[in-house]
C-alpha cells in the first residue's frame, strides 16, 4: 500500500449493507442494498466501485439503481478528494479526514465530510447549491455513509444513507 493512502486506508475492502435512497425523480424513498468496494494497487490513490439496488422487504434485489466508479486521492494536510463517474457525468468532492481511533497502528474510528467542488451548478434535476458526502467508520467496524443534496427548490435532504459491514463479517 502506498504511504499516501494511510489516512484513508480504513475505507479499504468490500462493504455491504442496507439503507434508504430517494433520488431525484423518485416519488418516495425505497429500501436499498449497497455494495462498496475500495481497493488499492499500490498507487497513491484508492479505486472506488459502488453499486446500489432497490430491494424488497426481505432484502431481495429488485433492480439496480446506481453504479459509480471513482478514485479517492489523498491531498495535503489530511484532506481527500473523491472523484466519481456515474451516468457519464464526473463529479468531485473534497473534505478533511479525521482519524479519531487508533489501536496497534490500525485505524479503528475515522470520518470525512466532503463538499462537492464547483457549485452552484445546473443539472437535470435543478441547480445544486450544496452536495455533501459523509463517510464514517465506527468503533464496531461499520462504515456509514450519507449523501445529501440541496437545490434552489429542495432544502438539504438525504438522497442516500447506508450502514455497511465488511463483506464476510456479521
Amino acid at each position: 500500500m502506498h504511504y499516501d493512502v494511510n489516512p484513508i486506508s480504513w475505507l479499504l475492502g468490500t462493504w455491504v449493507g442496507l439503507g434508504v435512497v430517494h433520488f431525484p425523480g423518485m416519488e418516495q424513498s425505497v429500501q436499498a442494498a449497497h455494495e462498496l468496494t475500495v481497493v488499492t494497487d499500490g498507487q497513491p490513490f484508492l479505486t472506488h466501485l459502488s453499486r446500489i439496488w432497490e430491494v424488497d422487504d426481505k432484502g431481495n434485489r429488485i433492480q439496480q439503481l446506481m453504479t459509480e466508479t471513482g478514485v479517492w486521492k489523498p491531498l495535503p494536510d489530511l484532506h481527500v478528494e473523491l472523484t466519481i463517474e456515474a451516468q457519464e457525468i464526473s463529479r468531485a468532492w473534497v473534505g478533511e479526514v479525521k482519524v479519531t481511533g487508533l489501536v496497534d497502528a490500525k485505524i479503528t474510528r475515522a470520518h470525512t465530510i466532503m463538499n462537492r467542488v464547483g457549485l452552484p451548478i445546473g443539472e437535470a434535476h435543478g441547480v445544486i447549491a450544496q452536495d455533501i458526502r459523509t463517510y464514517g467508520l465506527d468503533t464496531m467496524g461499520r462504515l456509514g455513509w450519507v449523501h445529501e443534496v440541496e437545490t434552489a427548490e429542495v432544502p438539504l435532504t438525504s438522497q442516500a444513507s447506508f450502514l455497511l459491514m465488511k463483506a464476510g463479517q456479521s
